[in-house]
């Protein structure tokens, strides 16, 4: 299935207002369908470059957007305001990243730690993914990893530090076979990414690269946390 630039249905309108996923503006348009981003996010948007794109483990990280308003916003909101809605959204805005990475491979979300996947009540990573595959018509994996007991915070970790913490922090829950790519929401260091694509591989899977809504280009760009490892903040790492 064709990705469509405009992925609102009816029943979506029903379901939840068509607000600006940054900043919760009216983006309503009289046919029905809605953009991700308001005037103002969008022009905002467009006058920040994209980092350059790194790579984990050996295979490309691409994002939509530096880790900045609109986009830094529209994760938070997704995260901390109550919106699981927006994952559907913002991940189907994720489709046209597939095509830097050679085609229509199968999803998997980088999980969270149990503990903040209950409080929360949803992983955003698996909603970014669930609107990523609906959109662009590929297949969404079952659960293929978990997370095992944290190691304690990355903030203040250098990028060796990070990878050594981060290694073994995930593994497989069943074989992997295939195609895949890994999402999630934001990626700084490439440690978190660069764990889950380990155990991936060793799950028999073939990576081809990782996904996020945005890429940090330092943990201060994230206001210095990290929540993949444990504290409150962006993910990713």
């Amino acid at each position: 299935m064709p990705w469509r630039s405009c992925t609102s249905a009816w029943w979506l309108d029903w379901l939840a207002p068509l607000d600006c996923v940054a900043c919760g503006a009216d983006v309503r348009s009289g046919a029905g369908c809605a953009a991700l981003l308001c005037a103002d996010c969008q022009a905002l948007g467009a006058a920040r470059a994209l980092p350059s794109v790194g790579d984990a483990a050996g295979v490309p990280v691409v994002a939509r957007a530096p880790y900045a308003p609109p986009w830094s916003l529209a994760v938070q909101r997704l995260k901390y305001g109550g919106r699981p809605d927006l994952g559907a959204r913002i991940g189907a805005g994720l489709a046209p990243l597939l095509a830097e990475l050679g085609g229509a491979p199968g999803l998997v979300p980088v999980p969270m730690p149990p503990g903040r996947r209950v409080a929360r009540g949803y992983n955003q990573a698996a909603l970014l993914a669930r609107g990523l595959a609906r959109a662009a018509g590929v297949v969404l994996l079952p659960p293929a990893l978990r997370r095992v007991d944290p190691t304690g915070t990355q903030v203040g970790r250098g990028r060796s530090e990070r990878l050594a913490a981060a290694a073994g922090a995930f593994v497989a829950v069943r074989p992997v076979a295939g195609r895949v790519v890994l999402v999630d929401d934001v990626v700084t260091t490439g440690a978190t990414a660069a764990a889950c694509v380990g155990a991936l591989r060793g799950a028999g899977a073939d990576v081809v690269g990782v996904i996020a809504v945005a890429r940090a280009a330092s943990e201060l760009d994230r206001g210095g946390v990290d929540e993949n490892w444990g504290t409150s903040g962006p993910s990713g790492a």
